[in-house]
């Protein structure tokens, strides 16, 4: 008497997707910046000052300097763009994003 027994077969396939980690822009230091950017640089820390005092806060857990320098020099122009800054996720740009445009804005 032949037995008959029944197989699952499962192929997985698998491709690597892009990440949006990965779009994030490089990171640059101060020495980049070009003196229109450095003026920006001082807004920001201003703003980083004021708001770290606002909200009783080291300065460093509002923003960290390296972070300026990339704000400056790449002048993010909305939220999704401001995600794209190594050190903002999406909380930290709902939390301080709208101030930022708005100072990058009116430079």
């Amino acid at each position: 008497m032949e037995s008959e027994s029944a197989y699952w077969s499962v192929i997985v396939h698998y491709e690597k997707e892009e990440q949006k980690k990965s779009e994030r822009l490089e990171r640059k230091s101060y020495e980049d910046l070009l003196p229109n950017d450095k003026q920006v640089y001082g807004y920001l820390n201003q703003w980083r000052t004021e708001k770290s005092e606002q909200l009783n806060q080291k300065k460093f857990m509002i923003c960290h300097n390296s972070e300026l320098i990339d704000l400056a020099l790449y002048k993010p122009s909305n939220l999704d763009e401001l995600q794209q800054i190594k050190g903002f996720g999406k909380q930290k740009a709902d939390k301080f994003g709208e101030d930022i445009l708005a100072i990058l804005n009116a430079v």
